[in-house]
């Protein structure tokens, strides 16, 4: 009898002990997980830090253009015109779009590298405009898009997509 109860006690050892080493496995998987999980979340939702404004890149913008701006969606047809490019006050990364298509003057756009983006929201009581665009400026040519979402008070809104290529003058 006494050889039953050592047998059972050591097979509850082993048991308990595999049970133990197992549970003890299992914590350390989910630890593992958790961890890699935490990091994940920290690393994805990390702010990036601002890049430094350089007003020295707008320089290159700057100037006059003669655009031709296409009209891809409605039917409006081409426009040229001439676009003048100026220093704004709004910002250091900022230009103004002086002559930009349906929007003769008001109209800001961010410069980074080569890159010009347009993303403003012009409002009062009866309109709203909306545009969001981006171009890309090769040597002396300036191409661009934009979507530009007109909404006058009691009217259906008006969307005008737009491709247009802007050739400096000066």
């Amino acid at each position: 009898m006494t050889y039953t109860n050592t047998q059972i006690t050591t097979t509850m050892k082993t048991t308990n002990n595999s049970q133990m080493h197992l549970s003890t496995m299992v914590s350390l998987r989910g630890l593992i997980v958790l961890i890699i999980l935490i990091t994940s979340m920290l690393v994805g939702c990390k702010k990036d830090k601002d890049e430094p404004i350089n007003p020295q890149e707008r320089i290159p913008f700057l100037g006059s253009y003669k655009i031709v701006d296409k009209n891809t969606n409605n039917g409006e047809g081409t426009f040229q015109s001439t676009l003048e490019i100026k220093v704004s006050t709004k910002g250091e990364d900022k230009v103004e779009l002086k002559g930009f298509r349906y929007i003769n003057n008001g109209v800001y756009a961010s410069i980074k590298g080569n890159k010009m983006f347009i993303s403003q929201l012009i409002e009062d009581s009866n309109e709203r405009v909306e545009i969001n665009g981006e171009g890309t400026l090769d040597g002396t040519t300036l191409t661009y898009t934009y979507v530009l979402k007109y909404k006058q008070k009691g009217k259906q809104e008006k969307v005008f997509e737009n491709t247009a290529t802007a050739t400096r003058v000066d």
